[in-house]
């Protein structure tokens, strides 16, 4: 995300980012935890893990499946607030947006985040 690790924390830090994913994703905030964060602008590596108590279940790889789908589409259509522009987004493995473009497969890219880069 175009933000220095000061602004994130200063805009509310590890709980406003997992409020706002999970409000988007309408899944608990206790399914989202955070792995890492790390700067180069700010990158928040985390995991989203399924409200089911049966591990392993063909119901959690359906739920999962589906919040991994929510995610992806929140990203590439713009419409995921996390506070700041998201300028690279990998959802698990798959590049969604790279270098401010959306690169998901069947999204069309578009400029999600304007970057000296991508803005010609």
């Amino acid at each position: 995300m175009q933000w220095t690790m000061t602004e994130f924390f200063a805009s509310g830090g590890t709980t406003k980012f997992v409020d706002r994913l999970a409000s988007t994703l309408g899944i608990f905030a206790s399914q989202i935890k955070i792995v890492s964060l790390f700067e180069g602008s700010l990158v928040v590596d985390y995991d989203i893990l399924s409200a089911s108590d049966d591990t392993n279940s063909e119901d959690e790889l359906v739920e999962l499946q589906a919040i991994q789908t929510a995610q992806t589409e929140a990203m590439a259509t713009g419409t995921l607030d996390l506070g700041a522009p998201i300028v690279d987004s990998n959802v698990d493995g798959g590049s969604v947006i790279q270098n401010g473009v959306v690169t998901a497969k069947d999204y069309e890219p578009i400029i999600i985040t304007q970057t000296a880069t991508n803005t010609n």
